[in-house]
């Protein structure tokens, strides 16, 4: 916790600082459903949302620095019951912006949670699951009002877990989550 608390406040007092800010959103929703002889459904959610200060610029790049928060959740479910699994993880940490352009249309976004706490169920088992996760995001945003912005992106999520708890049980696992994904990208540019 008290790693937490450090962090946050670095990242704060880096950006009160700063001149020029961004708030970043991204978002996918995916739901699909596939029937044979039994019903399969499955369901993916992903939302980040950071706050940037600027870093400055050299002759055409930009950088910005902040801190990010993530929450994915993956849910399969099937007639047979014994094969359903949900996953839902809320991410957090420092999270690095840069523009390849003097507009910022083209733009690359790096989070890297250093705290990604989540549960799994599956089978009817439900385990708090705690390790890191990282997100990259390349982007094409562009501008719709002066500050406004919204575009398209491509993501690469990977989650790693190493740490889970069933009833108050620790013991270490090896989960792994990965996705590749399309999603909406906006940002508010101050």
């Amino acid at each position: 916790m008290r790693k937490n608390f450090f962090a946050v406040v670095f990242v704060l007092l880096f950006c009160f600082q700063s001149h020029a800010w961004i708030a970043d959103l991204n978002a996918d929703v995916i739901s699909e459903a596939f029937t044979t002889t039994t019903d399969q459904k499955s369901s993916r959610q992903f939302v980040s949302l950071g706050l940037l200060g600027d870093l400055g610029k050299s002759e055409s790049f930009r950088y910005y620095f902040g801190w990010g928060i993530i929450s994915a959740s993956a849910k399969d479910t099937n007639s047979a019951a014994s094969v359903d699994q949900t996953f839902s993880t809320l991410d957090m940490g420092p999270m690095f912006r840069m523009h390849f352009d003097n507009h910022g249309l083209y733009t690359m976004t790096v989070t890297y949670a250093l705290f990604a706490k989540g549960s799994l169920e599956k089978s009817g088992v439900k385990e708090t699951i705690s390790g890191t996760s990282i997100h990259l995001k390349f982007a094409v945003e562009p501008q719709v009002t002066e500050r406004f912005f919204i575009g398209f992106a491509v993501n690469y999520y990977s989650a790693s877990y190493n740490k889970s708890t069933v009833s108050s049980t620790e013991s270490d696992v090896s989960y792994k989550f990965q996705r590749t994904f399309p999603s909406f990208s906006l940002s508010y540019r101050y």
